[in-house]
């Protein structure tokens, strides 16, 4: 959460709202890696350095990304699976909150006795880890508990399946998330509570 004016909230919001749509609807290659798994970044970092009324339409909205685009462009056979919004949609709301408040409160525990930099980065790890684990947990939960046993085009759902997801696609998503969205979280930080002519305090963090 930043002291920014209304201008530059609006700003920033509709910079994380870009990136996830790039993410979301543009298929990105760097080397054998699908930059599909930097998702969650401008999401962890928007929901941290923002509001938890923003954060929720953050995870909204990328909810609803991944619903139209099950109906429209994605090839994937499990598509159908995430026609359904409680499998797309809903999970991305609650990781919002989650992710949220548990930046807010970790950095109010944490500040007591640590300086900003460190304060930030670790609350910024957690909340990017329990955020991205709530999404995995939700979706292939809910996924597994709708689905289990049903055949998509020769795709079972099973716990076989859900679990070669979360070794070959999850895991991944978590520590790439968690690696880099504290350093950005914090430069942010700096940046506007700088600019706003801030010192860089607890007391700077929106309550």
């Amino acid at each position: 959460m930043l002291q920014t004016t209304r201008t530059q909230k609006l700003t920033l919001t509709a910079i994380f709202i870009s990136l996830i749509t790039l993410l979301s609807l543009v298929p990105m290659q760097f080397g054998p890696i699908n930059l599909v798994v930097l998702l969650f970044v401008p999401l962890m970092v928007g929901c941290q350095t923002q509001g938890l009324i923003i954060s929720m339409i953050l995870g909204l909205y990328t909810g609803l990304l991944s619903l139209v685009s099950s109906y429209t462009i994605s090839t994937s056979l499990l598509r159908f699976v995430f026609n359904n919004p409680l499998v797309s949609v809903l999970p991305r709301i609650i990781v919002g909150i989650i992710t949220n408040l548990s930046f807010r409160y970790s950095y109010k525990l944490l500040s007591i006795k640590l300086s900003l930099k460190t304060t930030t980065l670790i609350s910024s790890g957690i909340s990017s880890f329990l955020g991205v684990l709530t999404n995995t947990t939700l979706v292939l939960g809910l996924m597994f508990g709708l689905y289990n046993g049903t055949n998509f085009s020769g795709i079972v759902i099973n716990e076989a399946f859900i679990w070669s997801i979360v070794i070959s696609n999850s895991i991944a998503e978590i520590v790439v998330t968690t690696l880099i969205t504290p350093s950005i979280v914090y430069a942010l930080i700096r940046l506007f509570n700088k600019n706003n002519g801030q010192s860089n305090t607890l007391t700077n963090i929106n309550k």
